[in-house]
């Protein structure tokens, strides 16, 4: 298994690294002693975590957090800039006022984990400005989706997925949808 130094030793300055830093001092300074280590330029690094308090040396080494939320429903993002975070990625909660509320505090919304294109569409029609996802070149368009699962093929209209298996919370979590009052919503 590759280390975080095997990775950097690799990738660094040849491609833009999202590691996700577990919310702890820690974890945090490790993984940004380790960019910092490898001459990893500032704007090819977003060090991710749901808790920057404790983000201190991302924030002095000039590396952008993205900060992740479950659900951006009642979020301040004003907040956010002085923590030093440019980004929020959350789950459920968009609506187009908040990505202007987002926009407006000068960060960009972006939302996790979308792996169908519908999705990707909704949102971005909401005015989001970037996407995580399992499945970037099918999300794109370059390609079918990886995972082994019957939508391989594509045989199911985009937005005219059925689900398969699991539980029905699994089933309504996985479903990604914009709800009638204009909200984002995958729960």
């Amino acid at each position: 298994v590759p280390t975080w130094d095997d990775v950097l030793a690799e990738f660094a300055n040849r491609t833009v690294l999202m590691p996700e830093a577990k919310d702890n001092a820690t974890n945090g300074n490790a993984t940004v002693a380790g960019l910092t280590r490898h001459g990893v330029k500032p704007h090819m690094a977003i060090v991710g975590t749901f808790d920057p308090t404790w983000a201190a040396a991302a924030k002095t080494m000039g590396y952008p957090i993205l900060q992740y939320y479950n659900d951006v429903t009642g979020v301040d993002f004003s907040t956010r800039p002085a923590l030093g975070v440019a980004a929020i990625g959350a789950r459920d909660g968009w609506t187009t006022e908040r990505v202007d509320a987002c926009k407006a505090a000068g960060l960009i919304p972006g939302i996790w984990t979308i792996n169908r294109r519908h999705e990707a569409d909704a949102f971005l029609a909401l005015g989001g400005e970037f996407i995580i996802s399992d499945e970037p070149d099918y999300v794109a368009g370059r390609g079918l989706m990886r995972r082994g699962n019957q939508f391989t093929g594509g045989f199911w209209p985009h937005g005219l997925v059925q689900y398969a298996g699991g539980s029905a919370t699994e089933a309504a979590r996985n479903r990604g949808r914009v709800l009638a009052t204009g909200q984002w919503q995958i729960t």
